[in-house]
């Protein structure tokens, strides 16, 4: 009779496995679920993205608003740091956001009778921010391809046209990220040892709680 190791083994590609089955995924690398250079590849080509996407950025109707309040001086001075820094920024960002969500999920976690360490819930969210990069990528392409800037792709959001409240809410509500916290809540699972409907709890709070951050 094959170990759970051996048919686990016998399968596609446990990368191939975050995308098709979380589920097993998590199960394979359970015990060596790494974290820094999936984190590294995923804030590498987030800093690409975000200096591809920036001439789209600086030709929204919400940056020109704001450029409107500027000199001339003051406009060629921004647009110089945003090229340097937007790059920069974007990388370490991904990197905060990691911890600080990490921290929140963790901490919501426990609240709710979870046993995870910090670290394993670092884990998880590094290579569920995987499923959100490619949604980061696609609306890139989307940008290009329609001239217009659009920072999500196959969200709510991609149908309210003026930033705001409600883009931001709209952002979230979407493939990508559902698909996300869905990977997170098979990671929770397996690595916390709890059933789906239990680790979905603390998921979808720090979810909401997210959302309720960004519109503020």
């Amino acid at each position: 009779m094959e170990s759970n190791e051996d048919v686990l083994s016998s399968g596609p590609s446990p990368w191939i496995t975050l995308f098709t089955a979380p589920t097993r995924f998590f199960e394979a690398r359970k015990g060596k679920l790494g974290w820094l250079l999936v984190t590294i590849i995923v804030a590498v080509i987030t800093a690409m993205v975000s200096t591809l996407d920036l001439p789209y950025v600086e030709r929204s109707p919400g940056y020109i608003a704001v450029l409107k309040k500027l000199t001339s001086a003051q406009i060629t001075q921004a647009n110089s740091i945003a090229r340097v820094y937007t790059p920069i920024s974007s990388f370490i960002g991904v990197f905060v956001a990691l911890f600080l969500l990490g921290f929140l999920l963790w901490i919501v976690i426990k609240l709710v009778g979870g046993k995870l360490r910090y670290m394993q819930v670092i884990r998880i969210l590094a290579n569920a921010n995987v499923i959100a990069l490619i949604g980061t990528v696609l609306a890139l392409l989307a940008t290009m391809v329609t001239g217009t800037l659009m920072p999500s792709f196959l969200s709510v959001g991609m149908f309210i046209h003026t930033p705001g409240p409600l883009q931001t809410i709209g952002n979230a509500i979407g493939v990508f990220p559902l698909w996300m916290l869905y990977v997170e809540i098979c990671g929770i699972s397996v690595v916390g040892e709890m059933t789906k409907q239990k680790a979905a709890i603390p998921v979808i709070i720090t979810w909401v709680l997210m959302m309720f951050v960004g519109v503020a």
